[in-house]
């Protein structure tokens, strides 16, 4: 996807958890966001395959 569309897309969802409809109903689920620019969920993504992939490991579990 070319950069441009990419950050376009972010700023435009970002924008979503501050409408207040949307606030609304995540304050009524007891919800708190934590919102990442595309580079932040990346190196979240990142971190967290790493980390469930040693407890896959560690636990033994295989595909099936």
């Amino acid at each position: 996807m070319p950069d441009a569309i990419a950050k376009k897309l972010a700023a435009d969802i970002a924008q979503i958890p501050t409408m207040p409809e949307v606030k609304a109903k995540f304050d009524t689920l007891g919800m708190e966001l934590a919102p990442q620019n595309p580079a932040q969920f990346d190196a979240f993504l990142g971190k967290e395959a790493v980390k469930w992939s040693k407890v896959i490991k560690q636990a033994g579990i295989e595909p099936q």
